[in-house]
């Protein structure tokens, strides 16, 4: 079973109901939310944006990488769109 809780003067409150019976014992592993490192990921969007066309356009090297950034660029996208939308129903 998985709880959220929130850890406010010492204890430890969970946010939903939890079926268990009164004064039973359980073992608690924590895992801190982390939204900070969500809204790194959502920093990285665009992060090509302003990159410098190469100089050897036209070789299949340059294309690769072309390709490559517009890959990534659009997985960043999809992602930050993602963690966007959990954020504000989270």
């Amino acid at each position: 079973m998985t709880i959220s809780a929130i850890f406010k003067d010492g204890v430890f409150r969970p946010i939903g109901p939890i079926k268990l019976r009164e004064g039973e014992q359980v073992r608690i592993e924590v895992f801190r939310s982390s939204p900070s490192n969500t809204r790194t990921i959502v920093s990285l969007k665009g992060i090509w944006k302003h990159a410098s066309p190469p100089v050897d356009a036209g070789d299949w090297v340059t294309e690769t990488i072309a390709d490559i950034r517009h890959e990534s660029t659009r997985k960043l996208e999809h992602l930050a769109q993602e963690l966007s939308e959990n954020l504000s129903h989270g």
